[in-house]
């Protein structure tokens, strides 16, 4: 994926932040946040985790295309294949369309065990993320691959001793119903499991007393 380095590094500045503070805060390696501000090529997951810190969605980060090919693209606009090509890339994802998800995430260690289950609904391709009560906000994003989804996650356990939350990360593909599982396991011998089953479903589905949501 290219992103735009102009923009990555605006938003980065504009919060006073060094490469070293946003490698820190987004859980990247720096010289994956030097590699990525210079040449723009960031892998989904690394652009996740910047437009998560960065507040932004992955679509603001991308680099646009070529200024050259602006005219072929308004010609294609005036003529029908412009229908044809909207068919093609974006295949059955409609404005009002977007992804319900049945979840349960699970952590466990000696003498301390946590799940929280719910549902939420996100907008295909924008962020949002689902709060439990303040100890618990997982970012969710989608984006449809034929008969599949792409899901990014990020979740911030907030524990009652640490400043910082605990933050884990998991990017994965799965099919619509099926259950897509996320696992992290630390030495410690403390696990975490994030389980969504990912399905189809519309704007007028909504649920007004879901968990809190933020859309971006």
């Amino acid at each position: 994926m290219q992103l735009n380095t102009d923009r990555i590094r605006a938003a980065r500045e504009s919060r006073g932040w060094s490469q070293s503070q946003l490698a820190r805060v987004s859980g990247l390696g720096l010289r994956t946040v030097q590699r990525i501000e210079s040449s723009g090529s960031a892998s989904f997951e690394s652009a996740t985790a910047l437009a998560s810190v960065l507040e932004v969605g992955v679509t603001d980060l991308r680099a646009r295309s070529n200024a050259g090919h602006r005219n072929t693209w308004l010609a294609l606009c005036g003529s029908g294949l412009f229908a044809v090509l909207v068919a093609l890339v974006y295949g059955n994802v409609r404005a009002e369309d977007v992804l319900l998800l049945d979840y349960v995430y699970e952590r466990a260690a000696p003498g301390d065990t946590f799940t929280a289950r719910s549902e939420f609904r996100v907008h295909f391709e924008k962020t949002a993320t689902a709060d439990l009560g303040g100890r618990l906000e997982i970012d969710f994003r989608g984006e449809e691959q034929a008969d599949t989804v792409e899901l990014a996650v990020v979740v911030y356990e907030h524990g009652q001793d640490q400043n910082e939350p605990t933050i884990v990360r998991g990017v994965t593909s799965g099919r619509y119903g099926e259950p897509i599982v996320y696992r992290w396991k630390k030495a410690e011998a403390m696990e975490r499991r994030l389980t969504v089953i990912p399905t189809r479903s519309t704007i007028s589905g909504w649920l007004s007393d879901s968990p809190s949501k933020t859309q971006r």
